[in-house]
């Protein structure tokens, strides 16, 4: 409910409300429900409505004094268009209709985040992959002088940040607008380069998991701390011999879901249009909504949705499990 409040620019707040008591209490949820969700993946601050049709919290929208009626039908109609089924009529044709369907589904282009809530560095050929997902994908964070990661819901510059993996120079290179870019190596253990002046071992924090990782020295901190417009920030770098696992099992780099994240294209045009509807004009752009999804594969299929009913992938060789 949030996502699409914030691409209607409405401004709500879902959850427990750091209440976990009180959101017990009015959900009717036992403890046993509070361990699934738990076991499912589901943390507070995270974009999981529902588990198994149980809700994991509530959408709290605040009214004041400066609030105008337009605000609030501006809220209904996004419930509208994007929350209720409305049954279409249908007028009689008494034609057969014979569907044919030789679309296939495709893979678009893979994606991957080297630094976790920056921006976007897509793949022109193939990529590699292991168990933790895409080589290079989510395994830098920026963290603050707490060690806590920094995200877009706190510092939206971070979009800006566009990192580049050239494995030929095997160097990470940021670009930012108006900033001149800068590089590290890739591999920050064994560098020896100059611009590289720590490489002290230190810990933060993802999604509840305690993980371990490499600073990545000062001369990168203090670009980010530059280009954020936040004093005292990090660039950190996990450490590959730290196993984080996905709910007890899989392995991950620094992802808050799972190693793979998947986008359907013909989906995301479904919403699109819908977003379109409500806001009653014409322009968007196809390409910044699947980007803010932030997905690996960007696929396409003949109808929107239809990756819902899938139970495994298979793209070339490698098959995923969905």
């Amino acid at each position: 409910f949030s996502c699409l409040a914030s691409l209607n620019n409405i401004t709500i707040r879902t959850g427990c409300f750091c209440n976990p008591g009180a959101c017990q209490r009015h959900l009717e949820l036992t403890v046993k429900d509070l361990k699934k969700q738990y076991d499912a993946g589901h943390i507070c601050g995270d974009s999981n409505d529902l588990i198994e049709g149980i809700p994991t919290g509530a959408v709290r929208v605040s009214v004041g004094y400066m609030t105008t009626k337009s605000s609030i039908k501006h809220l209904l109609s996004m419930i509208e268009n994007c929350f209720i089924d409305k049954k279409e009529r249908i007028s009689a044709n008494g034609n057969e209709i014979v569907y044919v369907n030789n679309i296939k589904s495709k893979l678009i282009r893979i994606c991957i985040f080297p630094i976790k809530s920056c921006g976007v560095f897509k793949v022109s050929n193939h990529w590699p992959i292991s168990c933790k997902g895409f080589k290079y994908d989510r395994e830098w964070m920026i963290v603050n002088r707490n060690g806590v990661a920094l995200t877009q819901k706190t510092s939206s510059k971070m979009c800006l940040i566009r990192p580049i993996i050239d494995e030929e120079l095997q160097m990470l290179i940021l670009q930012c607008e108006e900033y001149e870019s800068i590089a590290i190596p890739l591999d920050v253990k064994k560098s020896t380069d100059h611009r590289i002046q720590t490489t002290s071992l230190c810990q933060s924090k993802v999604c509840g998991d305690r993980i371990q990782g490499y600073d990545c020295g000062d001369k990168v901190a203090n670009w980010l701390s530059e280009t954020l417009d936040i004093p005292d920030l990090r660039l950190f770098r996990k450490n590959d011999e730290d196993k984080r696992l996905f709910r007890k099992h899989s392995q991950k780099a620094l992802a808050n879901q799972a190693q793979f994240l998947l986008i359907n294209l013909t989906s995301v045009q479904w919403l699109a249009d819908k977003v379109k509807a409500c806001n009653e004009t014409n322009e968007y752009d196809l390409d910044n909504f699947i980007d803010r999804f932030r997905g690996n594969l960007i696929i396409e299929t003949p109808e929107p949705f239809d990756e819902k009913s899938w139970t495994h992938l298979k793209i070339g060789q490698t098959r995923f499990k969905v």
